[in-house]
């Protein structure tokens, strides 16, 4: 638990970034979780907001418009957002609605990461591999996510050979974080050659 006196200064602060984070509720309900709590406590302890959600199901859409933009101004709350689940917004790696992620992203219209947990190889495999990703990942968690509007697949988890438990990849978590703040920021950034046309 933080306490008040313990968050960094920065979070107090009206100017802090705001990320949103979409999480995979099976992750939750099992305790398979550790790789998203590094991430939140990395963009906290970079002076970041973060605003989790999670569906029951793989259609992430619906908490996206519902927990992420202001209901009434229909402006985000949120600078970025990342999502921690590695598949398309709408679908999972079944069934995507790509028409559906994509209004659900225009609507949002802020800078969307898609990050990846490693699935189909442990992280020893996947960084002795000299292939990388397992080809059936990058067409799952790669290349769908990218017709979404999904940029920047950085892999910031990877899999336990024992337990099969995801464990975050610390130098990649501080990674991605980093790209989510500056692009948020980015983003806050009034366009300086629209203003001198």
């Amino acid at each position: 638990m933080i306490l008040e006196k313990d968050a960094n200064e920065k979070l107090k602060g009206p100017n802090a970034p705001i990320v949103g984070l979409i999480l995979q509720r099976s992750h939750i309900v099992t305790g398979d979780e550790s790789q998203y709590v590094a991430v939140i406590m990395e963009l906290e302890a970079k002076g970041a907001k973060v605003i989790p959600i999670f569906a029951g199901g793989l259609d992430f859409s619906g908490p996206v418009e519902r927990y992420l933009i202001d209901p009434i101004t229909k402006k985000p709350f949120v600078h970025s957002v990342i999502s921690l689940t590695g598949f398309a917004l709408v679908g999972g790696p079944a069934r995507q609605d790509h028409p559906r992620a994509v209004e659900a992203l225009r609507k949002l219209d802020v800078p969307y990461i898609v990050a990846l947990p490693l699935v189909f190889q442990t992280t020893e495999e996947w960084l002795n591999s000299t292939l990388g990703l397992h080809p059936i990942q990058v067409a799952l968690q790669v290349a769908l996510p990218e017709l979404d509007g999904g940029m920047e697949p950085i892999v910031f988890a990877g899999r336990d050979p024992r337990t099969g438990k995801s464990h975050a990849l610390h130098k990649r978590v501080e990674q991605l974080c980093t790209r989510a703040i500056r692009w948020g920021e980015l983003k806050r950034k009034s366009n300086v050659y629209l203003h001198l046309c």
